[in-house]
């Protein structure tokens, strides 16, 4: 791959490094695997000329990406360092349909809230004898006053309901096995007890709610798969969805002893300095590179578009601290972030950059069986005609083109290859397969592993604007 990206890629660390106040060696791991390294006479240059003027070295320690424990075993010797093969993780969901909602139309107003205070009281003589915690949430409760345009577009509505939803059962999940960890930790209580939480949803999706339980229940179920035996949890998980029950409920189980989820060796990041690396990635790849056409400061996104009817809006940062083990932790983090955006509307917030540093080490398991949820969950949540989700990670490959990796990824690189071809052939003629990789995967390549949410409109107009291949090609030759 040419200097440019890797003075491009330790250039963005240096910055990172001394604004954070790190300079430790080893902190920012090489963009090489061990198994897959180039020449040792090209990696003796690439040293000298490193060192002469930063203390980082290259950190040839194993890419734990290929470890995952998921059988996906990407650091074959002679493999290219940037692309792979993803394996494709299907959740099934069930099937079927909401009944039509057209008739509770003429409820609107007062004659609405007495049917859910009719409910309300319905569901509480049901579920309050019973030991579990039981919950009341009505997503419509967190619709602005600025959704009230969307009442006659049914589909938008219905997916930032459907956000709402997502936002509060992670969470009650999340904290039902947070409370079990600490009351371990403490000695306090029986944890191995089985505990449970109703929640019941008025305006929910029924179909949407199942959809999520299977989610729920897909991660507690294939989690001895695809996490590595040193972060397996010991407690189950299990969600149901109601059907007699008077609005939409779901209960969610848990029964098991938890383990730790700490490593007490490792010092866990600043959330400021996670933030700080996030922006100054923003700036030196986004904006001054231009990378992306539509982001012109590490504070706003959507430049551009305001002519096809896209506000500019804020960057929300955002950070969660979950671990590997911790996956209803990052996605209670993920949607409750997308549901301030949703509120927000627009013209406050335009996209999230949520960094999740302890999934730095594991590039197989952030896009894979992570990402799989997070598109199955935009499905359950009839989120598709608000929202997009992209895949960034400081070990991001390209995908090679042998399989379907999945929403939100870089295009494969045989693609990549093909539209190089076509917009810069000069350059084509230059590179190999490896560097075409490099290109894709350098222009995913953060600080940390995160997650991009776009609103939809904005993708959609972006798209209509740009030529795709155009632009990626454009930014390949930028990073060579």
């Amino acid at each position: 791959w040419g200097k440019k990206a890797l003075a491009t890629w330790w250039s963005l660390f240096i910055i990172l490094s001394t604004a954070s106040g790190f300079s430790t060696p080893g902190l920012c791991s090489s963009p090489f695997p061990a198994t897959c390294t180039p020449s040792s006479q090209s990696m003796q240059k690439r040293r000298r000329r490193q060192q002469s003027s930063t203390l980082l070295f290259y950190d040839t320690a194993t890419d734990n990406s290929d470890n995952s424990g998921n059988g996906n075993n990407t650091s074959d010797s002679g493999a290219c360092p940037f692309s792979m093969t993803f394996p494709r993780y299907r959740i099934p969901i069930s099937g079927g349909k909401d009944p039509p909602t057209k008739g509770n139309n003429i409820l609107s107003g007062l004659f609405s809230g007495m049917l859910i205070s009719a409910q309300k009281s319905e569901f509480e003589r049901k579920y309050s004898p019973s030991k579990a915690e039981v919950m009341w949430y009505d997503p419509k409760s967190k619709l602005s006053p600025d959704d009230e345009k969307d009442k006659n577009d049914e589909k938008i509505e219905r997916g930032k309901i459907g956000v709402h939803v997502s936002a509060f059962v992670w969470r009650a999940l999340a904290n039902l096995l947070q409370e079990s960890i600490e009351s371990a930790t403490l000695g306090q209580g029986d944890t191995s007890v089985e505990k449970s939480v109703i929640i019941g949803l008025p305006n929910a999706s029924l179909v949407g709610l199942k959809q999520l339980a299977d989610i729920i229940n897909w991660m507690g179920e294939e989690e001895r798969y695809y996490l590595p035996p040193s972060v397996k949890s010991k407690i189950n998980i299990q969600a149901s969805v109601e059907e007699d029950s008077p609005v939409p409920t779901i209960i969610l189980t848990r029964k098991g002893v938890p383990i730790s989820q700490t490593n007490s060796n490792k010092v866990q990041l600043d959330e400021d300095i996670v933030r700080e690396r996030t922006k100054a990635w923003v700036d030196r790849v986004l904006v001054k590179m231009r990378i992306c056409p539509f982001t012109r400061s590490t504070t706003k996104s959507g430049q551009g578009l305001r002519d096809v009817g896209v506000p500019v809006g804020d960057i929300a940062y955002h950070y969660s601290s979950a671990h590997q083990s911790q996956f209803p932790l990052i996605m209670a983090d993920t949607w409750e972030a997308i549901s301030e955006m949703v509120k927000a509307g627009p013209n406050s917030i335009s996209s999230i950059l949520l960094a999740a540093p302890e999934f730095d080490g594991d590039f197989s398991l952030w896009a894979g069986p992570l990402f799989a949820m997070l598109e199955a969950n935009c499905c359950a949540s009839r989120a598709e005609p608000i929202i997009g989700i992209v895949c960034f990670h400081p070990k991001y490959r390209t995908p090679d083109g042998q399989s379907w990796p999945g929403f939100g990824h870089m295009h494969s690189a045989p693609r990549l290859g093909k539209w190089l071809k076509e917009n810069d052939e000069e350059l084509f003629n230059k590179v190999d397969d490896t560097d075409i990789s490099a290109g894709g995967a350098f222009q995913r390549r953060t600080p940390h592993a995160t997650i991009n949410v776009l609103r939809a409109e904005q993708l959609e107009a972006a798209e209509g604007r740009r030529s795709t291949g155009s632009l990626y090609s454009v930014n390949i030759r930028r990073l060579y």
